[in-house]
């Protein structure tokens, strides 16, 4: 994946989810692999937006319908930090079934 660029989409903000947007925003360089890949955070889906926003997520990141993180063409993994049975199994198996 050399020099390829991996768009990630989160979906939650709360405890865990805002510490990991966090580390993607502000420590970019440090996780970089070596082998010259990239990533990029391009959309969080929350709950709530309003405290996706309280949580330190950009607002042009910010989307209160999860459902739409996973379904966007643009995201190329979705990391699940929502907490919970549902809708976290319901948005995981959709993301898979999505490949």
């Amino acid at each position: 994946m050399s020099g390829a660029l991996l768009r990630v989409g989160v979906l939650g903000a709360g405890t865990v989810g805002s510490e990991v947007i966090r580390a993607l925003l502000d420590r970019r360089d440090e996780l970089q692999p070596a082998d010259g890949a990239a990533f990029g955070l391009v959309a969080v889906g929350v709950r709530d937006a309003i405290r996706g926003a309280a949580a330190g997520v950009p607002p042009e990141l910010v989307s209160d319908a999860p459902a739409h993180v996973v379904a966007d063409d643009r995201i190329d993994v979705i990391v699940e930090l929502m907490g919970g049975d549902e809708p976290a199994h319901t948005l995981i198996a959709a993301a898979l079934s999505m490949g």
